[in-house]
């Protein structure tokens, strides 16, 4: 999954909350969240990454987070950083 198909993945599987009345926003799932977070190359980004997993590890579509982060680690020539967030899923 490249850079361009998974910005278009984010936007597809993008869902809509309403946060009061009349007020909705479309946000992304937490499984992109994490994608974005670790591909921007933020050392502060871990522990939000972090937070994510530690609530919502049984509900994350650990496939589509691996699938996606590979690729675009590759491009930017850290594919370290698979490891480290494999740490944090098991």
């Amino acid at each position: 999954m490249g850079a361009s198909l998974f910005r278009l993945g984010l936007i597809n599987r993008a869902r809509t909350v309403e946060f009061a009345t009349g007020l909705s926003l479309r946000v992304c799932g937490p499984e992109d969240l994490i994608i974005t977070k670790v591909f921007a190359r933020r050392e502060r980004d871990w522990d939000d990454v972090e937070g994510i997993v530690k609530r919502q590890r049984e509900t994350l579509d650990w496939s589509l987070i691996q699938e996606a982060v590979t690729p675009l680690l590759e491009t930017i020539e850290e594919p370290e950083r698979m490891a480290r967030l494999l740490k944090l899923h098991s």
